[in-house]
């Protein structure tokens, strides 16, 4: 698909190869819930390069990223090269990821290009394991506290109820506070997370609030996100260096965040 829309100075930003093959695969069709599985997307270049971190992953809404791995091998034939996410689903159902994709210049015309993977399609069977009461000697200490302070309350009740009423003066009922937060403080919280701790895991849970705060869909590709929805143009920049430092490799994970952060914490202001 060529990329009209954007001018020469971005194609000059771009690589130039030629792309034999683009693929995306889960090491199994039907994952179950709490257990993890893989998810490998893979390719094929002509030309040989030392390092393929530019692959932009697809929304990963639906499952939790334990980890991540990159590969590229360059010979004189080209370069092979893969990526391969570790994932975990917390809930059943029918899931569906979106291609990944990346853009490049294509030297048989000099034109930049957006080459996409396949979409997978997941069935995740099971449930949620049931939550275990904790038998810990601190737990049981927890309900002996609980259970004394039940009598206790139980006894002051019934003092009270033996003393002699007195005349109180009316007060007026206070207005509720409405402590519903505000959408935005997942948000907020998470980019003061990511500027605490500076981890991929931080990144990764700002990711998810910024894709959020945006309106995306799941599965939502971010091009598909900011097709079908106008109110996340403006925040394009803060969502590519956001995606950018969830999936760079660790080389270059520190810079990334610096971007991402400088790019979000402008969006706020």
């Amino acid at each position: 698909m060529v990329l009209a829309s954007y001018g020469m100075g971005f194609a000059q930003a771009l690589p130039r190869i030629h792309v034999i093959d683009f693929t995306m695969r889960s090491d199994t069709a039907a994952p179950r819930v709490g257990q993890p599985f893989h998810i490998e997307i893979a390719g094929r270049l002509k030309e040989p390069l030392g390092s393929v971190d530019f692959v932009i992953l697809p929304n990963l809404a639906g499952l939790e990223p334990l980890g991540d791995e990159r590969r590229a091998i360059a010979t004189s034939h080209g370069t092979d090269f893969s990526e391969t996410l570790t994932v975990v689903a917390r809930s059943g159902g029918n899931l569906h990821l979106s291609a990944a994709y990346f853009d490049a210049v294509d030297p048989r015309d000099g034109r930049p290009k957006r080459y996409y993977s396949n979409d997978l399609a997941l069935n995740v069977t099971g449930s949620p394991p049931p939550m275990l009461p904790s038998t810990s000697p601190w737990s049981l200490l927890l309900k002996l506290v609980a259970a004394l302070l039940v009598v206790f309350l139980a006894g002051a009740v019934l003092l009270r109820g033996k003393a002699k009423p007195t005349q109180t003066a009316a007060v007026a009922n206070p207005e509720p506070i409405d402590e519903t937060p505000a959408p935005e403080d997942g948000f907020r919280r998470a980019l003061g997370a990511l500027k605490r701790e500076r981890t991929r895991s931080a990144v990764m849970a700002l990711r998810s609030e910024l894709w959020k705060t945006a309106g995306a869909h799941g599965g939502e590709t971010l091009n598909a996100l900011l097709s079908r929805n106008g109110a996340a143009i403006p925040m394009q920049n803060s969502l590519r260096l956001v995606e950018r430092a969830a999936f760079v490799q660790e080389s270059r994970l520190d810079a990334a965040i610096e971007d991402a952060v400088r790019a979000v914490e402008v969006q706020v202001q």
